[in-house]
């Protein structure tokens, strides 16, 4: 396994509880809140560049390629999903089954799907491997974007002056 994995990995999974840490913590202190997700794009922000920093230091010795960066926040962004998507699912389908109640009724509004497509569409929702993939898309994306963000003000890369250096 790679370094540059197995941060992506340990690191994933602080995000991924973090991100359900905010969540609850929204759930519970701000339930009227109209954009959560702001909050939970905020947190990112900062976690990556804690991340980035952490990763350039630890990892790379002190450089930082901007490739490297979204690597991993491409993975480390995959590696949340995971959590965040299983979790999620955990909570609409055992917890608070409403949300599913409303997207049901939302499909079955829909005029130009047809009674099979939503019969398919239904049976997706209550699937965890559809609520696992959606959330490793979305927060890969997000993470990407936010490490690609933080690796254009974090990038130290190497000269080819300090690679050869002269022997005496």
């Amino acid at each position: 396994m790679t370094p540059m994995f197995r941060f992506s990995l340990v690191y994933g999974m602080l995000l991924g509880l973090a991100l359900l840490l905010v969540e609850a913590a929204l759930y519970f202190i701000a339930p009227t809140m109209t954009y959560p997700e702001i909050v939970q794009i905020a947190v990112l922000l900062v976690l990556a560049y804690f991340f980035v920093r952490h990763y350039k230091e630890s990892v790379e010795e002190g450089y930082l390629m901007l490739g490297d960066a979204m690597r991993v926040g491409l993975m480390t962004g995959f590696a949340a999903g995971i959590i965040v998507g299983f979790v999620n699912f955990l909570y609409i389908k055992y917890i608070d089954s409403s949300v599913l109640e409303e997207l049901n009724v939302l499909i079955n509004k829909n005029k130009d799907l047809t009674d099979a497509e939503k019969a398919d569409s239904i049976a997706a929702l209550y699937s965890p491997m559809y609520h696992v993939a959606v959330q490793c898309f979305v927060w890969s994306i997000f993470a990407f974007v936010s490490f690609l963000v933080v690796g254009l003000f974090l990038k130290k890369e190497k000269t080819i002056f300090e690679d050869n250096k002269i022997q005496d």
